[in-house]
């Protein structure tokens, strides 16, 4: 008698590479007694072996009943997450700030985790109330694990769901259900958040071990408060982020301890100035006191290290000081999306592009269905004047949000760059029509036919401009409004004319005219560098 040996082989990959000829091989051998060749015959073993490396390729080539999935996933381990919004099951829709607030929550608390890549909240949210399998959204998302759940409300008492899922078979790897009172939500989170690390086995350090190990049962009117405060903060526009402040407030009220609602507080208006829907004179004041009161009552808080840099920065023009808050902010919390995002802003600001693409980058990764966040990649690329890269990426933008017009003006703008007129022409045609202003489309179509793609662009300008002079008339416009739309018609007297007044109004874009090409036309200008220099630029002469 013989034996033949048939070969069952499990993956066992080493997670610090990809490469295949890295991959570690378990063999287990499967012993099969068949009869002696003087009865099976030569030819027929060599039957039998071919039958059986088909069989082999088969399961492993082409995945038959998945069976190669389970072989490959079933131990690799878990190095990225996406929290799906948390589902209302309360039957009442003015709960939904319940089950977004604490997903936003969930993730805060797990982004504090640099060794676990995190999925921001701008692009979990678009799979909310979604019909897409599991596999379909982690791979989109670029994710190993899911986490999914619901929440419940009955009066007092909440009742949270929450599982982690294995993406790539589906599999689940943990479950729990809570039940708890309204006032220990928030704390809920955290207590989620530490058990998703045991359950993924990341090794916390001292300062994680502490962060996750704080308990605090709060005001129930407190979390209702700050829930809101967050659901509205997100939707960033300025009726929701005066809700979101007054909500925050809200929550103060109750614990004047409490210092993620100071947090809150400064974004918000940090966020009202930058969008240009107030003053500086107004917001500044508010943020700082915010601000200053959430890192006497946490230190370790990122957001409100975010919300220091931003002022240093903008308001300040500690361009030093405001680097070492970001940096710090990331360093509280490296799965933090925004703060990413605006350190990259900020090494845009001072002319370190490659870093600044980095942090872009990284901040796209953490939000990669983000369309303000591929824009800005491809705007760092854009400057390396590698059209490849920041056309697809725009491109991509425009597939994230089809009805989104940005992308197209920032596609016309790389077009008319590169001297393609006639095509910049129909992006700004797409983008106009996105917009919904007919009177614009029809204005730029009629001009461009007579008279060609600059004096579509010039006349659709010019009125802008003499809307916004109405609306200045009766309410707050920021200069920068009619900045930017005077540099875009090439009226230098009128451009430095607004940004003197955006110089003694201290706006917030400021910032980020030393190197932006649309500034360009200006660089030369002495009214121009003197006000680089009275805001002590780096590099300004």
């Amino acid at each position: 008698m013989v034996h033949l040996a048939i070969f069952m082989m499990e993956l066992s990959l080493h997670h610090h590479t990809a490469s295949f000829f890295s991959t570690h091989w378990k063999i287990r051998c499967i012993m099969i007694r068949l009869p002696s060749p003087r009865r099976f015959g030569f030819r027929n073993a060599l039957v039998a072996g071919a039958v059986l490396s088909i069989l082999a390729f088969l399961t492993l080539g082409t995945n038959i009943l998945g069976l190669r999935n389970r072989l490959l996933n079933r131990n690799l381990p878990i190095h990225s997450i996406a929290v799906l919004p948390l589902e209302n099951l309360s039957g009442d829709p003015s709960q939904e700030y319940l089950a977004d607030g604490l997903t936003d929550e969930l993730i805060t608390h797990l982004a504090k985790l640099g060794s676990l890549k995190v999925i921001s909240r701008t692009s979990v949210m678009q799979y909310k109330s979604t019909h897409k399998s599991l596999p379909e959204i982690a791979h989109a998302l670029d994710v190993d694990g899911i986490v999914e759940g619901s929440v419940v409300r009955s009066g007092s008492k909440v009742r949270v769901t929450v599982q982690l899922i294995r993406a790539a078979n589906d599999r689940h790897l943990w479950a729990e259900d809570y039940q708890r009172e309204l006032g220990d939500l928030i704390d809920l989170q955290r207590e989620i958040a530490r058990t998703i690390t045991q359950q993924v086995a990341l090794s916390l350090n001292s300062e994680q071990q502490a962060y996750f190990a704080q308990r605090t049962v709060h005001d129930p009117e407190l979390n209702e408060s700050y829930l809101r405060g967050l659901f509205f903060w997100d939707k960033r526009t300025e009726p929701d982020l005066r809700r979101a402040i007054e909500n925050f407030n809200l929550a103060i009220s109750r614990d004047p301890g409490f210092a993620p609602a100071y947090a809150g507080v400064a974004n918000s208006y940090n966020l009202l100035w930058y969008l240009g829907f107030m003053k500086a004179d107004e917001a500044v004041p508010r943020a700082h006191s915010a601000v200053e009161k959430a890192l006497v009552l946490d230190p370790s808080s990122a957001e409100a290290h975010l919300a220091l840099g931003y002022l240093k920065l903008h308001n300040d023009w500690d361009w030093a000081g405001a680097e070492t808050e970001n940096r710090r902010a990331i360093e509280l919390s490296p799965g933090y999306s925004l703060a990413h995002q605006w350190y990259g802003y900020y090494l845009r600001s001072v002319g370190r592009f490659d870093e600044a693409l980095e942090e872009y980058e990284r901040a796209r990764e953490l939000d990669p269905l983000s369309v303000l966040k591929t824009l800005r990649v491809a705007d760092a690329y854009a400057r390396k004047h590698d059209d490849a890269i920041p056309s697809s990426l725009i491109h991509r933008a425009m597939e994230l949000n089809p009805s989104d017009s940005s992308p197209h003006y920032s596609l016309a703008e790389l077009m008319e760059r590169d001297g393609h007129a006639s095509e910049a022409a129909l992006e700004w045609h797409t983008a106009l029509q996105l917009d919904g202003d007919q009177q614009l489309v029809d204005l730029f179509d009629k001009t461009l036919s007579k008279s060609g793609f600059p004096a579509a662009k010039r006349a659709v300008t010019e009125t802008l401009l003499e809307r916004i002079a109405i609306k200045a008339k009766t309410n707050y416009v920021s200069p920068r409004n009619f900045v930017e739309l005077y540099v875009r018609i090439g009226d230098k007297e009128n451009a430095l004319r607004w940004l003197d007044m955006a110089f003694a109004e201290h706006s917030s874009f400021l910032v980020q005219i030393p190197h932006d090409p649309a500034y360009e036309s200006l660089g030369t200008d002495p009214r121009f560098r003197a006000m680089l220099h009275r805001m002590r630029a780096p590099g300004a002469s």
